[in-house]
This record gives structure tokens, sequence and C-alpha cells, in this order.
């Protein structure tokens, strides 16, 4: 059980680093596509900030 744990902890780690390189991308480099398609990029990161902040896994 602790190596999933582990595994888990890398994968979470990994997974808020490049949600966070995506979003400069998505601001810088596509501005164009974000323009055209904000609304469904919007929702889609609210939604995994809101369920980032409401995880369990989570020490506040």
């Amino acid at each position: 059980m602790r190596f999933w744990g582990q595994l888990y902890v890398i994968n979470y780690a990994v997974g808020i680093v490049t949600g966070i390189v995506m979003e400069f991308q998505f601001g810088l480099s596509w501005s164009g596509l974000t323009h055209g398609v904000g609304n469904v990029l919007g929702a889609s990161l609210a939604v995994e900030t809101i369920v980032w902040r409401r995880s369990p896994s989570r020490n506040p």
C-alpha cells in the first residue's frame, strides 16, 4: 500500500506542475484559441481548482 501511496503523490505533483505550465501556455501562446473556446477551458480549469481545494489528501 505504501508503494501506491508514493506513486499517487508523485502523479499528483506532476499533475500540478503540468497544469500550471498549461495555463501559461493557454494565456501566452494560444491566446487566439483561448479567446474562441475560453468558456469551455475556463470552466474546466475552475472545476479542476475546486476539486483540488476540496481534495481530502490535501493538508491545509
